[in-house]
């Protein structure tokens, strides 16, 4: 989802995953180092939250503008 969104970015973006061991059910969006989004802290999941999704994609462009 991000990747389509920001596909006209590419080459200025990078999507590094990162592998908690075992089950952890954490997903995290980290931003220059910020973190930006935490299903953890009750951001949910970003597929079916919009406001979530937005916010890191905003949070993306805004870091490429700087």
């Amino acid at each position: 989802m991000l990747r389509e969104k920001l596909a006209d970015k590419q080459g200025s973006v990078e999507f590094i995953p990162k592998k908690d061991a075992g089950v952890t059910g954490n997903f995290e969006v980290t931003v220059d180092g910020a973190v930006v989004h935490s299903k953890q802290k009750g951001d949910g999941f970003l597929h079916s939250n919009p406001a979530s999704f937005d916010k890191v994609a905003s949070a993306i462009l805004k870091a490429l503008d700087a």
